[in-house]
C-alpha cells in the first residue's frame, strides 16, 4: 500500500451495461437481464421484500437507547456532544471530511406517517467545528429512497440560515410515494469542496413512524421496559424499580437537571366520554423538596404535530373578586394539572375526564417537568398510564382503569369500585385532643394539632388543628356514609385581631388571600365540590358555623376538605378549626339515643339523663 495518505484506492465488480431489469431490482439485486438476482430477503421478477422488517425507526443516541443497525450508512459523522446539547446529552454530530450523510435501514413505512427529529447546523461553541454557517452548500436535505438509494426524493430542506441560533425540531408528514414496504430515509449535507472551511451539523431524537389511523386506547405500566411504539420521547427518563418505595418498575427521572425532562406519548383519537388516568410521585417526600411548589410537572397536550405549542389540560380554577373563575366549571376549585413535589411527594393516582378542547385524532400528551435546568431539582417518575374510553363513573377514583374495566384497590367491590358500607363511619367529632385520628383523616397536609392561634374560645377549647405549614394546607377527612346526615358544623379562625407572629392574616392580600374552601368528594377526590367559603374578614375571631349537606351528598364514601387554595407560606396566614363534626338527623340522634338506652337498661342500670 502507498504511504502516501491521501492518495485514494477504489475498485469495481460485477460490472453491468445493457437492458434495465424490472424497477433496476429495486436496488436489492444484480441484474442479469431479464433476471434479478436478488440479495438474501428479496425475491421475485423485482426483487421486492420478502421478510417483515421494521415499521418505525427510534434513536436518541444514548447508550442503551441507540442500535447501530438501524443505520446503513453513516458518513462523516459519530456520536457525540457536538457544539451544544439537542434534547439530552449525546447526538449523532457531523464534522468529518468528504461526504456528510446518515442513511436508514429500509423501513416498511405503509401505515408510517411522519419523520422527526432535532437538528441543528454550527451553534454556540469554540469548537472549529461550531460557529455560524455562511452558505447555502451548509444547508442539510432530508430525503427518502424506496430503491436502496438508486433515486432520493427531497422531503425537506434544512436551511442553514435557520438552524444555526438554538436547536429546531421537524415534524415532517411522509409523501405518499415514502409509504413503501421498503423505504430508507437519509440526511445529507451536498458539499462540493473545501468541507474544513463548513461547520458541523448534529442529528438527535430521530423517530420515523406513526399510523394512518391512531389508536383511540394507550395503557403502559413500564412492567420491565417501555413499549417504545406508545412514546414520541422521554428525555433523561429511565424505567427503574423500587422508585420512592413503589414495588412494580416506572418510569422515573433524577434529581440532576437536565434540558428536558418528560414524556410525550404517540398520537391519539381523543373523543367524548375519554379519560386520563396515571400514578405519580413527585420529591418522595424528602428535604429539600418537602415544600417546593416550583419544578412541578405539568400535564400538557397538543392537537397539531406540525406545531410545537402546548397548552395544560385543565387550569388553575380559584375564588376571585368575582367568585368562580368563567372557565371553570361552577363550584369546582381546583390547582389546574401541575403535580409538585409539596402536593404529590409520594405516589397519587390522578384520574381526569378529558375536557372537549383537547378532543381530536392526532392529540399528544406530555408531562413536562418545568424549569428543569436547575442544578438540583426534585426527582419524579409516573406509573400506569390509562388513556382511553372512561370506566363506569372512573373507578370512584378507588381502582384503576385498564382497559376500559375497573381494577379495584382493596377493600372496594363492584364494577365501579364501591366502598363497603358498613365499614364507614356514620357520624364524627373530633375536638383534637389527641393527635391526627388516622380512621377520622386520610391527609392533613400543611397543619398539626397545636396551639398556634390559641384555643378557640368560646365556642371550643383546648388543642384545635392548626395550619402554618408550606404549600399545600388541606384537611381531608376519611370517607364516610352520610345517608342518614344532616349537616357539618365546625369552629374556624383565620387570623387574628392581634396580627400575632404564629397567628396573621394580610387583609389587604386580596379577595382570595387567605380563604378556607369547604368542599366535599363523592370519588375520592377526582372532583371537588364546593360547600362554602370563609373570608378571613369573617374570621379573626372563632366562629362556630354549621352547612345543611347537599342531597347530592347524602349518600355513602363521601369525604370533606378544608383547604386554603392562597397563602403568603409558613409564618403567614395561618388558620385552625376546632370541633369538627358531622351530625345525623334528629330522627336518627334520636334512635341512636333509644338504642343506647336499650342496651344499658338490658346490663342492669339505667343512664342518669333524659332521653331527648
Amino acid at each position: 500500500m502507498d504511504a502516501n495518505p491521501k492518495k485514494q484506492y477504489w475498485a469495481l465488480d460485477d460490472v453491468y451495461i445493457g437492458a434495465a431489469c424490472q424497477d433496476i431490482c429495486h436496488g436489492h439485486g444484480h441484474c442479469d437481464y431479464p433476471l434479478c438476482i436478488c440479495d438474501k430477503g428479496y425475491g421475485g421478477h423485482n426483487c421486492h421484500q420478502l421478510t417483515p422488517i421494521k415499521t418505525y425507526l427510534k434513536d436518541t443516541f444514548e447508550p442503551g437507547h441507540s442500535s447501530t443497525d438501524q443505520w446503513s450508512l453513516v458518513q462523516g459523522g459519530q456520536v457525540g456532544v457536538g457544539c451544544r446539547t439537542l434534547v439530552k446529552g449525546k447526538a449523532l454530530h457531523f464534522s468529518g471530511h468528504g461526504q456528510r450523510q446518515a442513511i436508514t435501514t429500509d423501513l416498511d413505512l405503509r401505515n408510517a406517517r411522519f419523520v422527526q427529529y432535532y437538528a441543528m447546523i454550527g451553534g454556540p461553541s469554540t469548537k472549529k467545528e461550531c460557529g455560524t454557517p455562511k452558505s447555502r452548500n451548509e444547508s442539510v436535505v432530508l430525503q427518502y429512497s424506496t430503491n436502496a438509494g438508486i433515486t432520493w426524493h427531497t422531503m425537506h430542506v434544512l436551511d442553514f440560515s435557520a438552524y444555526w441560533s438554538a436547536p429546531q425540531r421537524d415534524y415532517i408528514p411522509l409523501p405518499r410515494g415514502a409509504r413503501t414496504n421498503s423505504t430508507r430515509v437519509r440526511w445529507w449535507q451536498a458539499l462540493e469542496s473545501d468541507v474544513q472551511s463548513h461547520v458541523g451539523w448534529t442529528l438527535d431524537d430521530v423517530y420515523i413512524g406513526g399510523s394512518k389511523i391512531n389508536p383511540s386506547e394507550l395503557y403502559e405500566n413500564f412492567d420491565g421496559k417501555l413499549d417504545e411504539e406508545l412514546w414520541e420521547s422521554h428525555p433523561n427518563g429511565d424505567v427503574l424499580s423500587m422508585v420512592c418505595q413503589r414495588k412494580n418498575t416506572a418510569l422515573a427521572w433524577g434529581k440532576q437537571g437536565g434540558h428536558v425532562r418528560g414524556v410525550t406519548t404517540r398520537q391519539l383519537i381523543v373523543q367524548s366520554g375519554h379519560m386520563l388516568q396515571f400514578k405519580i410521585m413527585v420529591g418522595c417526600g424528602l428535604d429539600p423538596f418537602r415544600c417546593t411548589v416550583d419544578h412541578g410537572v405539568e400535564l400538557q397536550y397538543n392537537k397539531d404535530p406540525l406545531v410545537d405549542d402546548w397548552e395544560p389540560v385543565f387550569p388553575q380554577c380559584h375564588i376571585n373578586g368575582h367568585g368562580v373563575d368563567m372557565q371553570c366549571r361552577p363550584y369546582q376549585v381546583r390547582p389546574g394539572s401541575v403535580y409538585t413535589a409539596n402536593s404529590h411527594p409520594h405516589w397519587t393516582r390522578v384520574s381526569l375526564m378529558l375536557p372537549l378542547k383537547v378532543f381530536s385524532s392526532t392529540t399528544r400528551f406530555r408531562w413536562v417537568q418545568q424549569d428543569p435546568n436547575d442544578s438540583e431539582i426534585p426527582d419524579w417518575a409516573i406509573d400506569d398510564i390509562y388513556i382511553g374510553e372512561a370506566c363506569p363513573q372512573q373507578c370512584q377514583g378507588r381502582g384503576d382503569c385498564v382497559h376500559g374495566k375497573c381494577v379495584c384497590d382493596p377493600s372496594y367491590v363492584g364494577e365501579t369500585c364501591e366502598p363497603i358500607r358498613s365499614q364507614l363511619l356514620s357520624h364524627m367529632t373530633d375536638g383534637f385532643e389527641d393527635d391526627i385520628s388516622p380512621g377520622r383523616w386520610v391527609r392533613v397536609s400543611g397543619g398539626s394539632v397545636g396551639l398556634g392561634c390559641g384555643a378557640l374560645l368560646p365556642q371550643a377549647h383546648g388543642k384545635n388543628l392548626y395550619f402554618n405549614g408550606c404549600g399545600l394546607r388541606q384537611a381531608v377527612t376519611a370517607e364516610l356514609d352520610l345517608t342518614r346526615a344532616s349537616k357539618v358544623m365546625f369552629v374556624l379562625k383565620i387570623g387574628s385581631v392581634t396580627q400575632s407572629e404564629s397567628c396573621n392574616i394580610d387583609l389587604n392580600g386580596g379577595s382570595s388571600q387567605g380563604m378556607v374552601l369547604l368542599q366535599y368528594s363523592k370519588n375520592k377526590g377526582i372532583d371537588w365540590h364546593l360547600l362554602a367559603t370563609h373570608d378571613p374578614h369573617e374570621f379573626l375571631t372563632p366562629r362556630r358555623v354549621g352547612y345543611d349537606i347537599p342531597r347530592d351528598a347524602r349518600t355513602y364514601g363521601i369525604q370533606f376538605r378544608w383547604w386554603q387554595p392562597e397563602h403568603r407560606g409558613t409564618g403567614k396566614d395561618q388558620w385552625a378549626i376546632d370541633f369538627v363534626e358531622v351530625v345525623m338527623t334528629r330522627q336518627d340522634q334520636m334512635l341512636r339515643t333509644e338504642n343506647r338506652y336499650r342496651a344499658y337498661h338490658r346490663r342492669g342500670f339505667i343512664p342518669n339523663r333524659r332521653l331527648p
